[in-house]
């Protein structure tokens, strides 16, 4: 199973996709080039609290995956 968050957004009484958010490995990020490193998302903020920025690897940090 992969981590991963998916973002909906509620937009005029609908919820629409928004992102999708993953925890990549420490080694993975170090073999990517600075611009693939520059695309990937590390944190989301999160839509209603401009000063709350979540750190995607805390989400997983506790799970223990089967």
């Amino acid at each position: 199973m992969k981590n991963l968050i998916e973002v909906y957004l509620l937009k005029n009484g609908k919820y629409e996709w928004d992102n999708v958010y993953t925890v990549i490995p420490d080694d993975d990020l170090a073999e990517m080039t600075e611009e693939e490193r520059a695309e990937v998302a590390l944190f989301f903020k999160v839509s209603l609290y401009d000063d709350c920025i979540i750190d995607i690897k805390e989400v997983f940090e506790n799970i223990i995956a089967y």
